[in-house]
């Protein structure tokens, strides 16, 4: 898998961006790029409707991965659906 990240990095020639909702399968593709590369990006959308744990999760995630300074987040200014409690 990684043969395949370094292929793709290869022929793109600029920086990486992951788009990442810290879910299971976000944070595996996350786990791959860093074996390869640590110059990367992360764009993360918060849709305003997260579940308490998975705000946590990502919180240490980026915390433990120190990613303060890759990542970048956008804001929802609405949405349908019922708002978590947090």
């Amino acid at each position: 898998v990684t043969y395949v990240i370094k292929k793709i990095l290869w022929y793109s020639k600029k920086n990486p961006v992951v788009s990442s909702s810290f879910g299971i399968d976000s944070t595996v593709l996350m786990h791959l790029v860093r074996k390869v590369t640590k110059n990367f990006k992360i764009l993360n959308s918060d849709s305003l409707v997260e579940y308490p744990e998975l705000v946590s999760f990502k919180r240490y995630l980026i915390n433990e991965w120190n990613l303060e300074d890759k990542i970048y987040v956008t804001y929802a200014k609405t949405t349908v659906f019922p708002r978590q409690i947090l």
